[in-house]
């Protein structure tokens, strides 16, 4: 599995702090969304987190990006959110990655 952050954010006008469509879609229940990422292979592994400044940070896990990206459609946070899906890796696996390059400076 691959490790992923999605970063989401919205205008005040679409959160659900001050829409109610919005959090009628995304209120309390995670439910649906969380059965949608099962299906979909995807497994959140931190947050999803939320700050005052409308963003989200999530830590998910999948096989690929496309199934991220597949998540972010099917459950709708496309229609309300910018999102952008950035591919990590753990701190250890990029300690090793630096011991095989030159350095450039």
């Amino acid at each position: 599995m691959t490790l992923f952050v999605v970063i989401s954010s919205h205008s005040p006008d679409q959160c659900p702090i001050s829409n109610e469509k919005a959090r009628k879609a995304y209120g309390a229940d995670p439910g649906p969304m969380m059965a949608l990422a099962k299906k979909l292979g995807v497994r959140p592994i931190v947050g999803p987190l939320v700050s005052a400044e409308h963003r989200t940070f999530v830590v998910m896990e999948a096989p690929k990006i496309e199934a991220v990206r597949e998540f972010i459609v099917q459950s709708g946070l496309v229609q309300w959110n910018v999102n952008e899906i950035i591919h990590v890796i753990p701190q250890e696996e990029a300690l090793k990655e630096i011991e095989l390059l030159k350095p450039v400076y």
